[in-house]
């Protein structure tokens, strides 16, 4: 079993932290995106691992692949979106780099037209991964992207619900056959009352026609 954790200072009264906003000027980042692992159906944990090192990471997902490595997306919500690789060698677990996405819309772009932001490339905050190797993934308000790359590059998923502000802090799943569901909420972070709240979810399937074919340019 694998939990994805962020680890931060603790806030409140007779703390170094006495409200939320108080902040370590000296330090780099104090929100750390961790992973803790289980080899006994979750009664003992070993970690925490650092994931996204020098990152103010709160919500990532990952997936596993054929070889029992990890895969990390770090999605759009945050200052660097791209993927990172954790290597597994029978318990122990490696990181690799952090990797920026390379064709994505980043938080500095400038403001979207409301409507218009599943146009564009963005790194999703929930993926999963199909037979074929295709990522597929959501972030909130019903932006549906797939990768054919193990997440470096992304794209819009044509034909998928765009539903703003629908799916918020979305999970999404892969059932195999093609089958896609996608759970997570109307809204964002509204006050209870203020808003209809109701929980959504989205089904669908999907069809890879070709994958895109791995060219790579060595410069000597």
């Amino acid at each position: 079993l694998v939990l994805a954790l962020p680890l931060a200072p603790l806030w409140g009264t007779g703390t170094e932290h006495p409200v939320r906003t108080c902040k370590n000027l000296n330090a780099i980042t104090e929100m750390q995106m961790t992973l803790f692992f289980s080899y006994d159906q979750g009664r003992t944990w070993d970690g925490p691992l650092i994931i996204y090192g020098g990152q103010n990471v709160s919500e990532t997902d990952f997936v596993e692949l054929p070889e029992g490595h990890l895969l990390c997306i770090n999605n759009n919500i945050f200052a660097n979106p791209g993927r990172q690789f954790v290597y597994r060698n029978g318990k122990t677990w490696t990181p690799g780099p952090l990797e920026l996405a390379t064709n994505v819309r980043k938080r500095s772009d400038g403001v979207i037209p409301d409507g218009e932001h599943h146009k564009y490339n963005w790194v999703p905050e929930t993926v999963c991964l199909t037979e074929d190797g295709i990522l597929v993934g959501c972030l909130r308000c019903s932006i549906y992207q797939w990768s054919d790359d193990l997440g470096l590059t992304w794209q819009p998923l044509e034909g998928a619900l765009n539903l703003a502000p629908e799916m918020y802090q979305p999970w999404i799943h892969y059932l195999g056959e093609g089958r896609v569901v996608c759970a997570g909420h109307y809204g964002g972070d509204d006050p209870i009352g203020k808003v209809d709240q109701y929980l959504v979810l989205h089904s669908f399937r999907m069809e890879a026609l070709r994958k895109t074919k791995v060219t790579r340019i060595h410069v000597e």
